[in-house]
């Protein structure tokens, strides 16, 4: 992570090739390029999400993953 004045401006993730992580978030973003409805929800969620934790990246993230993972590993999310 690169920080400037407190704030991260860059994320890097590095993942094994073949690994479940990557194979996750490869299938979360096929979902997402082939799903238009899916794609909105998931967009109107951060939206909202963004508004609630703006100042706390980490609560934001975590607020993302159970629809992220209903996306790759479960059914649809409600």
């Amino acid at each position: 992570m690169r920080w400037r004045n407190g704030h991260r401006t860059h994320h890097l993730h590095l993942v094994a090739h073949g690994g479940s992580p990557r194979c996750d978030w490869l299938a979360f973003r096929d979902a997402l390029r082939s799903g238009p409805l899916l794609a909105r929800r998931y967009g109107d969620l951060k939206a909202r999400l963004a508004a609630e934790h703006h100042a706390d990246r980490e609560a934001y993230t975590q607020a993302k993953a159970d629809f992220v993972r209903a996306v790759t590993r479960g059914p649809s999310p409600a």
